[in-house]
Parts: C-alpha cells; structure tokens; sequence
C-alpha cells in the first residue's frame, strides 16, 4: 500500500512539473471542492514558487524578521507561555505595527510602534502603554494583572463611534 502512494504522490509531482494545466483539469473534474485539503510547510512551499517568497519578504524589515524569530521560538517551547522572560510591551508593539502595515494603515514611518499603538488604539489599554518597553518583567505583571479584564476594542458595543485619532 506504501509503495502504491509513493508511486501515486511521484506520479502527481512529475505531472506537475511538466506544467499545472492537465493536474489542474484532473483535479476539478475528479476532486470535489469538500476534499481539497492539505498542508505543505511555507519552505516547501516557497521551493517550489520562490516568486511568492520574495512577494511575502519584499517589505519585511530585519526587525520585523527579529520580531518573528522570537514569535516563533516562543511557540515551539515546550512551557506554554508566551512569556519565557522575552516578551516585552516593545515586541507587542511591533506585532501591532506590523498588522498595521499588512492591513493597509495610513501613518508616518518616522513613527515608533509604541507611538502607533497609540494612535491607533482606543486608551483602554490599562496601562500597556507606561510599561518599559524592554522588560519582560513588566509585561508579565501586567498581562497577569489584566487577564480577567474585558480586552480593549477600538469601537463600542452600544453604538457609540470610536475614539478620533
């Protein structure tokens, strides 16, 4: 049975190296929408189409890259914390301005990612934006203090407009 799906998944890779046209055809008339599902590592990915890898990084900054790297070694720990004495309100920031940029957000790049949290946010932040930006400490106090209180949200529930920035 091994040896059938390794010839199978060969099969198909060969098919779709010649070109994607003829997989593509096969794929719709013989695979119903509800089973295409599949998974592929974003590096495997980017093997095969590296003109989407230079698409998706062409904008991203070496500290947004530093960002993620720490993102990422802190959700492959085996404690299940976001914590791990590393994360601070300055890379909380940081993920906020980066879903700024990704989002299409209007603002000055001379602008610090503290300074466009504040901006963009509505004050509710109970403190986040007094912390030092650099200790983890901090932030551990105060996500531990917070945690049982509502999250901030850039409008009101009972219709009232957000705040003007």
């Amino acid at each position: 049975m091994i040896s059938w799906i390794d010839r199978a998944v060969d099969n198909c890779l060969d098919w779709l190296k010649r070109g994607s046209a003829g997989y593509n055809q096969y794929i719709s008339q013989h695979l119903p929408f509800t089973r295409r599902t599949g998974r592929i590592l974003r590096k495997q990915y980017w093997d095969i189409d590296s003109e989407e890898k230079e698409w998706m990084l062409k904008e991203l900054t070496k500290a947004d890259l530093d960002t993620l790297k720490i993102i990422v070694e802190l959700s492959e720990s085996e404690v299940q914390t976001i914590f791990q004495n590393r994360m601070t309100s300055g890379i909380f920031f940081d993920c906020c301005k980066m879903g700024y940029e990704a989002n299409g957000y209007s603002f000055d790049t001379e602008l610090k990612s503290a300074d466009l949290y504040r901006k963009f946010a509505d004050g509710r932040d109970f403190g986040l934006g007094q912390l030092d930006l650099d200790s983890s400490e901090a932030f551990e106090e105060w996500f531990e203090q917070i945690f049982d209180k509502p999250l901030p949200i850039r409008g009101d529930i009972a219709g009232k407009t957000a705040r003007k920035v």
